[in-house]
């Protein structure tokens, strides 16, 4: 895949060829939210209920929506919610299973928001009540990440939960079925085979699952199902499979020769992005300055207001419900002007107007708090209590608003 890249810097025109693969647009798109897991696993027994929480957090103000794709029972608190700049927010996801049947439930839950998507894995295992049997699933390193085309190793332990000593002699020597279940991020099953084994207080089997090439990138689920009668017990494991690799003879002879041209060719690569990067980055770095200030000004001006509050904490006939507003309604003025600027700066940076973007900054860098003492004044407060934490206050702030860290 070829990328042209035409780049306008301080008059100067660079044109960039980039020869790369498709995975490495995932890198240069990633989004600008996160959450604080990678994976969401949830066992129960059949007609148990339970939630997890996770956190979404974000740094620029922005819409979010939560989809639940390919698994049923489980559901969200809030489908969709906002976020300023900086906030995180947590989210209650719910697994219930009432209504589905034992075994490997699998899905993800979908964040979407500022045009950028993330996804986390959903592995919702429920067993029977009337347990005996259960596995340990085991997938060696080795086999975590797979090429398309190639096999899974997996080691699987099966073990009597009957079996325990004393009076729990167990079941002795029994048939056990094993059901194996290969299933995508949206609810697929790729793949799906059974047999059976002897179980005897516990044994050990180790299955192999050759995959066709035409199995797509992305991570995949393994499941092993253990059912004995009305006993069914599960155990689940995540993996990826990839795009193969290139094979080593194309355009070189002998392996010293592939070793270098593979080498020659990741220098090279990793000399344009370098470039690239270098490019770009002083746009981005004033936005993420200005995004710093904006910051800054906002927590400042919470503790001004939040001095403010406090002399009239003191005063007879307080009313905090009113205070409250007034001090919501001043914050939110304060919001809109940072967002005006931040699509000012933002408008500049696409037209690679980086003079422009550097002398906007400081030119509001430069205004400071001295073009807004009486706006953020509470209705109410004298002009001599507002002048004395205006002293204090302004003090801290200016001391604070140019240090370089």
């Amino acid at each position: 895949m070829f990328w042209f890249v035409l780049i306008i810097m301080k008059g100067k025109v660079i044109t960039l060829i980039l020869l790369i693969f498709l995975g490495a647009s995932l890198v240069l798109g990633a989004g600008e939210f996160s959450v604080n897991s990678a994976l969401l696993k949830v066992s129960l027994i059949e007609g148990d209920s339970t939630s997890r929480s996770i956190a979404i957090s974000d740094n620029e103000e922005g819409d979010f929506f939560i989809d639940i794709v390919g698994i049923e029972g489980v559901s969200v608190d809030e489908s969709s919610f906002s976020l300023s700049s900086g906030e995180s927010k947590n989210i209650n996801v719910n697994f219930d299973s009432s209504d589905l049947k034992p075994g490997s439930h699998i899905g993800s839950l979908e964040v979407k928001g500022n045009g950028n998507i993330d996804v986390l894995p959903l592995i919702f295992e429920i067993e029977s009540k009337d347990l005996f049997f259960d596995a340990n699933l085991d997938i060696p390193p080795a086999y975590s990440e797979i090429e398309s085309g190639s096999k899974l190793v997996a080691q699987i332990k099966v073990f009597d939960l009957t079996s325990g000593g004393g009076l729990l002699e167990g079941l002795g020597s029994v048939p056990v079925d094993l059901e194996y279940i290969v299933s995508s991020l949206d609810g697929r099953v790729l793949s799906s085979e059974s047999e059976q084994i002897i179980v005897n207080d516990q044994a050990q089997t180790t299955k192999t699952i050759i995959f066709p090439e035409s199995v797509k990138e992305g991570s995949y689920v393994m499941s092993v199902l253990v059912e004995y009668k009305s006993s069914i017990g599960v155990t689940s494991q995540m993996f990826r499979i990839i795009e193969p690799s290139l094979s080593p003879n194309v355009g070189f002879s002998g392996a010293n020769s592939t070793i270098i041209g593979v080498g020659i060719f990741a220098f090279v690569f990793m000399g344009i992005i370098f470039l690239f990067v270098y490019l770009i980055r002083d746009r981005d770095k004033l936005l993420l300055e200005l995004k710093r200030n904006n910051s800054f000004e906002l927590r400042e001006q919470r503790k001004l207001l939040l001095e403010q509050s406090k002399l009239y904490m003191k005063r007879s006939g307080y009313n905090k419900k009113d205070v409250k507003k007034e001090i919501d309604t001043k914050v939110k003025t304060l919001k809109k002007k940072h967002k005006k600027r931040i699509n000012e700066i933002k408008e500049l940076k696409k037209k690679g107007e980086i003079d422009k973007m550097r002398a906007r900054i400081k030119e509001w860098e430069r205004q400071g708090y001295n073009t807004m003492p009486m706006d953020y004044k509470l209705r109410g407060l004298k002009e001599s209590e507002m002048r004395r934490i205006l002293n204090k206050w302004k003090k801290e702030y200016s001391g604070k608003r140019y240090k370089k860290k």
